[in-house]
């Protein structure tokens, strides 16, 4: 049977639950409901199907909040308000705080899209991860759609760890943070410590600081500015639309080095010179005996002046002078005088162009290189410097009269090569270990191994850091810029400038340095000056420049003086080498110099303290001669008694004692009036009678009595006068009284409460009141108290009237004058600018404002002097301003010294000179001045002017090269250089030459007059005939004539063969007959 008991709960529970589902309830969201009689309390909620039941839950649009209690609306845009995340309808993406509101805002390290749809994830490296849209991608970069990644846009570029895009750097100087931004200017990196890009320490930068230019350390080295050439006597110079280093208009290369510019050289077989380059065109440096000198080159000769080279003849009768100008065509000069011709020499002839005689030898002139091949394999015909020659074809050299392959060219299998120390190498002839090929290919030379070996080229040195092949002494050396190594195995570099790191001391380039530790520092016995080394001084007296020279103690460079001395408080010793302190008396002392501070006649005595001469005594911080009674003073203190001293005074300019003693001048003492009082009674005691004074009867008891009365009665007086005196100053007197009531230097006046004792002009009352003091007059006289210390500022110290703190005294010592701390303070004296933080080399300068002294310039900040340069070149890398000292120069890029713009340096490096304007004739000083504006010029007697063989052209704007007769020209004036004026710049088949002027003709070695036959002359050379038979005519007696062997015909102007002439007579005189016999 069913127990009911047992199911009765259960039954209960479902009637409940369906009468609560019948009545209807207000459910909470997520609530198991009946949307047809239940009411979900959340607002926007509603009984909704879930799975197979119905649940409370939030209506399209809103979400339920983190406990369940509310519905929320859902947000879709980024960037809308909202209250909990769950609102947020995207992914990534958070309910953040936004001041007193709530946005819904994408997650950090996410960015929303465009429409504020969605989050997407930021890119954390450039080129590297993807992406879908720009804003992912850092700033300054986009999402490239090819490629998916995020890059710079144009104008950036991206960092070294690519997360973020850098300001691409447009010149230099720019702003940069890492090197990658200025990786668009050549050669420049990012200079850290600036934040700017900067050229490397082997380039410049350009004029318009777009690029940075190399430096170049040879001439002919590419260029843009001329700082770029280091050689010195060189410059950038443009040569068409190129610029190179060159030599200076009146230097030339060292062709061998490329690193030195020689003086130009203007004669031949004349002036000594070190390199062919020197010379005028077409000449060499040649050895002469025990001296070089410039000499034509082979296929050259001299003219007769010695100046110019002339060309050998290219074709034969080409008209020569001589003989040696016919060699490159291996003939000789022949014919009449001034039409002379080059011929073959014996066993030659001309080819069929004429212009050579066959040649015998490799090398010989030739037209074609059918005229080389025929006498030699694997030649051919080439332009050289002397014209055409046979040479060997390229890959061959010539060996003994044959072309040759040389060293790098192709041998036989196991075949050996013709060359010492070569051998054949995979069928190439190379170079023995140790050795390397001539430039020629025709030897192979040895390697050097350290500096000072054997050389004859440069690449023998290769295996020396830095070395060349010094061909003047057949070494290998070290370049300029360096110095050999104590092993001789390198070269190293020479610095400038002090504290640079260094090896050994030679290459320290500052005079007195060494290298110490590392680094070029002064050499014992010299300190560091700026840039310099200065020698150390142990004299007192003698020149400095800076303090750290004076080496005794206490010493130091005097600016005004610029010599070594001691500091203030001490002096000198007596053989200028110490410094000994100033001491106060009684002080000890080892020279009588120190005891100064004492006025007077002090000493150092044999005790080795400041004291007193003998006779003296010492008050007031003085030394005062002692005087005795009735002598002439000037100080109480000065009177001095044999004892009892406080009983005299200096009155009225005489030691006298004081009131109540009585003088014993004798003795040098004063009395009392003790011993007459006791005289006196003794007197009244035994002569009194009647009250009368009875004298004694004796003549000496007479006198005695009577000077007993006498100086009584004086005493009495006196101390009368004593108990009215007054005894301080301010005090009540009486004016009438004598002697004065009053102390010393004062004196009775009337006053507003009646007489008082007050100070005389000039002296003031002690503090207590018991004497008047002297006011002094200046600084350093000496006083007790402040009150006689009248200057302004000033005050009683250490017994002397001082200035106060601040403050110094002027040098008349009459006033006190504050102590300046600005330039641009207005000063009296000197010693208001070098006194305090301005520096010891500061003054007051012309314009009444503190300056600093020649040699010495303001710092950068603007407070204090500090030690200029003396020469350009100086590093300015610490303080900029030292540049100042040299006038119109600055602080270069390359932290040096160097002149400005529009100026260079002179030959000293000493100053800056202003390039001269471009115009000649304007005032200069050194060559340096002109160049630059004018090539080809130098500085003579004061003023710009064109060099040897140059001259000006007829704006005075340029220098134009003297030109030869026949050579190209633009104006007149340059073909005056050898034809005595009769010559002019021509326009001859559209160039321009030089030619002899109308009625002129030119015979070496310039143009002559056209002198007709009978015409007047001073040279056969002017005389000319019509049919260029110069050979016939002479100038004899100044006129032109034909010679004996010919007969004039002056219609024609010729010189006529005499039998010719002969048969026209005979012809004539048988016609005369003939018409004669008819």
């Amino acid at each position: 049977m069913l127990n009911v008991r047992r199911f009765l709960p259960l039954a209960l529970f479902i009637i409940g639950i369906q009468f609560s589902y019948s009545v209807g309830a207000e459910l909470n969201l997520g609530v198991n409901c009946n949307s047809e009689i239940d009411t979900c309390l959340a607002e926007n909620a509603e009984c909704l199907s879930v799975g197979d039941t119905e649940q409370c839950a939030c209506q399209r649009g809103y979400v339920e909040n983190q406990d369940k209690s509310k519905c929320l609306e859902s947000k879709d845009t980024i960037g809308g308000y909202c209250d909990e995340t769950v609102q947020c309808d995207f992914e990534n993406s958070a309910c953040t705080a936004d001041g007193e509101q709530k946005y819904c805002f994408c997650n950090d390290d996410y960015v929303p899209d465009d429409s504020f749809k969605q989050c997407y994830p930021k890119v954390g490296t450039i080129d590297k991860d993807d992406c879908e849209i720009t804003k992912q991608c850092p700033r300054n970069a986009e999402c490239k759609s090819d490629t998916n990644q995020c890059s710079c846009t144009e104008g950036f570029v991206k960092n070294f760890q690519g997360t973020a895009c850098l300001d691409e750097a447009k010149a230099l100087n720019d702003h940069c943070s890492e090197d990658i931004q200025c990786a668009g200017i050549l050669s420049s990196y990012c200079n850290r410590v600036v934040g700017e890009c900067r050229c490397i320490s082997s380039h410049i930068a350009s004029e318009d600081l777009s690029t940075c230019l190399t430096k170049t350390n040879a001439v002919g080295g590419l260029c843009e500015e001329s700082p770029q050439c280091v050689v010195e006597n060189s410059a950038c110079v443009a040569y068409g639309d190129v610029k190179y280093c060159d030599c200076d208009a009146d230097f030339v290369p060292d062709l061998n080095s490329l690193q030195k510019c020689y003086p130009e050289i203007n004669t031949l077989e004349n002036d000594i010179c070190e390199v062919s380059n020197q010379c005028p065109s077409n000449a060499e440096c040649k050895n002469h005996g025990d001296a070089k000198k410039c000499s034509c080159k082979e296929e050259f000769v001299s003219n007769p002046q010695g100046t110019l080279c002339l060309q050998v003849a290219d074709k034969i009768g080409f008209i020569c002078s001589s003989s040696a100008q016919c060699e490159r065509i291996n003939g000789y000069c022949f014919g009449p005088f001034g039409l002379e011709k080059c011929r073959c020499n014996q066993n030659t002839s001309p080819n069929l162009a004429n212009t050579f005689c066959n040649p015998n030898d490799l090398g010989a002139p030739c037209q074609e290189s059918i005229d080389c091949t025929a006498n030699w394999e694997n030649s051919e015909c080439v332009s050289g410097t002397s014209g055409k020659v046979c040479k060997c074809v390229p890959g061959y050299v010539e060996i003994n009269g044959e072309c040759l392959e040389g060293i790098g060219g192709a041998c036989p299998v196991n075949g050996n090569c013709p060359y010492e120390n070569s051998n054949c190498v995979d069928n190439i002839c190379q170079c023995n270990d140790g050795f390397v090929g001539s430039i020629d290919k025709k030897s192979c030379l040895k390697k050097a191994e350290k500096l000072n070996d054997e050389c004859q080229e440069r690449a023998q040195c290769s295996n020396i850091v830095s070395a060349i092949c010094n061909t003047v002494v057949g070494e290998c050396r070290c370049v300029s810029t360096h110095v050999p190594s104590l092993d001789l195995s390198t070269c190293l570099k020479k610095v400038s400038g002090l504290n640079t790191p260094c090896e050994q001391s030679d290459q320290c380039t500052t005079s007195n340095a060494q290298c110490l530790g590392g680094l070029c520092t002064c050499k014992d016995n010299f300190v560091q000056g700026g840039n310099f080394c200065l020698e150390k001084i142990d004299t007192l007296g003698e020149g400095c420049r800076i303090s750290a020279q004076c080496t005794p103690a206490n010493s130091v460079c005097v600016a005004e003086q610029l010599i070594c001395d001691c500091e203030t408080e001490f002096v000198r010793s007596e053989n200028n080498k110490t410094c000994l302190p100033l001491v106060d008396f009684g002080e000890p002392c080892l020279e009588l110099a120190q005891c100064t501070l004492t006025e007077g006649d002090v000493t150092c005595s044999s005790e080795g303290k400041c004291a007193c001469d003998a006779g003296n005594i010492f008050a007031e911080n003085m030394c005062w001669q002692r005087k005795s009674l009735d002598e002439q003073c000037t100080k109480t203190i000065q009177c001095q008694l044999a004892e009892n001293s406080e009983r005299v005074h200096c009155l009225d300019d005489k030691c006298q004692c004081k009131a109540s003693y009585i003088p014993d001048k004798t003795n040098n003492i004063c009395n009392t009036g003790a011993h007459i009082s006791i005289a006196m009674a003794s007197l009244l005691s035994s002569h009194k009678a009647d009250g009368h004074f009875i004298l004694p009867a004796s003549e000496s008891q007479r006198g005695s009595a009577m000077a007993s009365i006498r100086i009584f009665l004086f005493v009495f007086l006196a101390s009368l006068v004593v108990l009215s005196r007054a005894e301080n100053i301010g005090e009540t007197c009486d004016a009438a009284v004598t002697p004065p009531q009053c102390p010393d230097n004062a004196e009775c006046k009337e006053g507003e409460g009646g007489p008082l004792c007050e100070c005389v002009t000039g002296y003031v009352s002690s503090d207590n009141k018991e004497r008047c003091l002297k006011v002094t007059s200046a600084i350093d006289e000496v006083c007790e108290q402040n009150s006689q210390c009248p200057i302004e500022q000033s005050s009683c110290t250490d017994s002397k009237c001082q200035c106060n703190p601040g403050w110094v005294d002027s040098s008349d010592k009459l006033k006190c004058l504050e102590i300046l701390s600005n330039f641009d303070d207005t000063c009296e004296e000197s010693a208001q600018c070098n006194t305090g933080v301005l520096g010891v080399t500061a003054v007051c300068g012309e314009s009444g404002k503190c300056t600093c002294t020649e040699g010495t310039v303001e710092n950068s900040a603007g407070d204090k002097c500090i030690q200029g340069a003396v020469r350009l070149g100086e590093s300015c890398s610490d303080e900029p301003n030292i540049c100042n000292t040299v006038e119109n120069s600055e602080c270069n890029a390359e932290d040096m010294c160097a002149c400005k713009d529009s100026f260079v340096a002179s030959l000293t490096g000493e100053k800056c000179l202003a390039v001269v304007d471009g115009s000649l004739g304007n005032p200069c000083e050194e060559n340096s001045q002109c160049n630059p504006k004018i090539p080809n010029t130098e500085c003579v007697d004061n003023k710009c002017a064109c060099k040897i063989n140059f001259v000006g052209d007829i704006n005075a704007a340029s220098c134009l090269a003297y030109a030869g007769y026949g050579e190209e020209c633009k104006e007149n004036s340059q073909c005056t250089a050898e034809t005595d004026g009769q010559v002019s710049c021509v326009l001859v088949e559209g160039k321009s030459i030089c030619q002899c002027k109308p009625q002129n003709h030119y015979i070496t070695p310039k143009c002559w007059f056209d002198r007709k036959l009978n015409e007047q002359c001073t040279d056969k050379k002017e005389c000319i005939l019509s049919d260029g038979q110069s050979d016939r005519v002479d100038c004899i007696e100044n006129m032109c004539t034909c010679t004996s062997a010919y007969v004039a015909d002056f219609e024609q102007n010729k010189c006529n063969s005499g039998v010719r002439n002969s048969l026209a007579i005979i012809i004539f005189a048988i016609a005369a007959l003939f018409l004669k016999m008819c």
